[in-house]
């Protein structure tokens, strides 16, 4: 007979050490406000044997969990506001996808994503990066004529 871990009994040594660490351990609230939820959601899964909750687990993480390779850079920012420091910031962000530099150079500057697909990276970064000096000279020369 294979010595399993029940998960009941896990259940048991996390409020064991709940009440260790909320009486005598140490003074840390959510420590102890995380152990109390922990256990109480562990404590539905009672009746389940150890590799039926693992699965569980590993399933919920697969499906669940964005992959970090998948997280987007460019989520959250608003690539037409940014100004050419922070795009020169971006570009130097080795984390950066090729299709995110696509996209900045497309949706900033005007660049091509279809005819510069084949590019590698640091292509497309000397790219994005030369069409910035571009448009700043055309700001200078505009800045001057208009003097």
């Amino acid at each position: 007979m294979k010595n399993e871990v029940k998960l009941i009994e896990f259940v048991r040594l996390l409020k064991n050490i709940e009440k260790l660490y909320s009486e005598n351990l140490g003074n840390n609230p959510e420590l102890v406000k995380f152990l109390k939820q922990f256990t109480n959601i562990l404590e539905s899964y009672k009746s389940y044997s150890t590799e039926e909750f693992l699965s569980i687990l590993r399933a919920q993480k697969a499906s669940k969990i964005p992959d970090k390779k998948n997280k987007k850079i460019l989520d959250n920012i608003d690539i037409q506001k940014l100004s050419f420091s922070d795009l020169r910031k971006l570009l130097e962000n080795p984390a950066i996808s090729k299709e995110e530099l696509l996209e900045l150079g497309e949706k900033k500057l005007g660049i091509s994503k279809g005819a510069n697909k084949r590019l590698n990276k640091e292509q497309l970064k000397e790219l994005i990066e030369s069409a910035i000096k571009n448009v700043e000279t055309l700001d200078v020369i505009k800045h001057k004529a208009s003097e």
